[in-house]
């Protein structure tokens, strides 16, 4: 029996080597794809592979890269980064922009016999956005030392 890491495995080698019809092939018919990062849901595997093709026509190169896979029964989890040039249309209405990204990425899926049926994606849509430079920071996180000497300013006893 085919184990869900092996599963998950040969989803990403088939992105990677842009082979549609496969990544379509790993999915049940009623695959649930949740995308945390743009809040987003698809349902069906034609529907997660046209999100496949999206991300692949806004950056042609996009990959996914040091992968490490977790699994135990019908579920797997990996950590990941996708990295690519954003040389496409950004979620098909921004120009692009030629710059790189590498964005860290946790992903879980649950298998269902030898097909996924439910994957939800985690990341930092913002970064990535500001990494293509569509959008500026939303703030400058403060140093160890900064943040430690506001505590203690608003923590002081009096």
């Amino acid at each position: 029996m085919t184990t869900a890491v092996e599963i998950y495995r040969a989803a990403h080698d088939a992105f990677n080597r842009r082979d549609f019809d496969a990544l379509g092939g790993m999915f049940a018919a009623d695959h649930v794809f949740i995308d945390h990062g743009r809040r987003i849901v698809a349902v069906g595997p034609d529907a997660f592979v046209e999100i496949a093709r999206d991300e692949v026509a806004m950056a042609s190169d996009s990959s996914v890269t040091q992968p490490e896979y977790y699994g135990s029964g019908a579920a797997a989890v990996c950590r990941f980064v996708t990295a690519g040039t954003n040389d496409g249309l950004v979620g098909g209405i921004l120009p692009a922009t030629g710059r790189r990204y590498s964005v860290p990425m946790l992903e879980i899926v649950h298998v269902s016999g030898d097909k996924v049926s439910l994957t939800e994606l985690f990341y930092d849509y913002a970064a990535l956005m500001v990494q293509l430079g569509l959008s500026e920071p939303l703030s400058t996180a403060p140093s160890l030392a900064e943040f430690q000497a506001a505590y203690v300013e608003q923590h002081a006893p009096i």
